[in-house]
């Protein structure tokens, strides 16, 4: 079943995630941040139907999926400990699963994130409020990252408020804007989200599928980049 699933989700690489580890390991790239910490991470990705566009190859909800299963490999090998909690958001908010812990859960995650939804309009609120209602399924006392990934204006009620709420209740809430800079992604709002400027990303279809994979895990706090 594993086999099966790594297959769907592109997860066939092993080698590729070797080498990377080797190259950590010699002090090359991506180090690790110390200590490795255990936290309850919660995506939610844009499903409308420009997600379906393919500048992201294949294409933009395809290239957040595979983030989404990186980011879970990478937690299993470095902070197995943690949680990961997936869904997306159109007309409304769709759970693909409530937080897990990836090392007792992991085949369940991958499975869950099989199943994206249907698509739709971009309705933010429907996404921030998913998020914390996910963030209720995660364990007492662990810290929260939380990432709304979105390529869109948003088409319903401000989600400003929302995500006031879910911020004052402890999630330390992140927003990725992806697809061509002024044209696709409403910046100035997503920025209005966040729990801190910085952490609101861009990332253009220049920067390629790759660059969501490192925005997730750089997210996380558990690795950075050398300066």
């Amino acid at each position: 079943m594993r086999g099966f699933l790594h297959r769907l989700f592109f997860l066939d690489e092993k080698k590729q995630y070797e080498d990377k580890d080797r190259a950590e390991q010699q002090g090359a790239g991506d180090v690790l941040s110390a200590p490795i910490r255990s936290l309850c991470v919660l995506i939610c990705i844009d499903n409308s139907g420009s997600m379906q566009e393919k500048d992201f190859p294949p294409s933009r909800i395809a290239a957040a999926r595979r983030a989404s299963v990186e980011l879970s490999e990478f937690l299993l090998r470095r902070s197995p400990n943690s949680y990961v909690g997936v869904g997306t958001f159109a007309d409304e908010f769709h759970l693909c699963t409530n937080p897990v812990p990836v090392k007792d859960r992991y085949e369940a995650l991958l499975a869950g994130l099989g199943d994206l939804g249907e698509t739709g309009s971009t309705e933010m609120k429907a996404g921030i409020e998913g998020l914390h209602g996910m963030m209720r399924s995660c364990p007492p006392g662990m810290e929260v990252r939380a990432v709304l990934l979105t390529d869109g204006h948003n088409t319903g009620p401000s989600p400003v408020r929302a995500s006031q709420a879910a911020r004052e209740a402890g999630m330390d809430l992140w927003a990725i804007g992806i697809g061509a800079r002024g044209a696709d992604v409403d910046e100035k709002l997503l920025l209005k989200m966040v729990s801190r400027p910085e952490q609101y990303v861009f990332i253009g279809n220049y920067d390629g599928p790759a660059a969501i994979a490192g925005a997730f895990l750089r997210m996380t706090g558990l690795y950075h980049l050398e300066e």
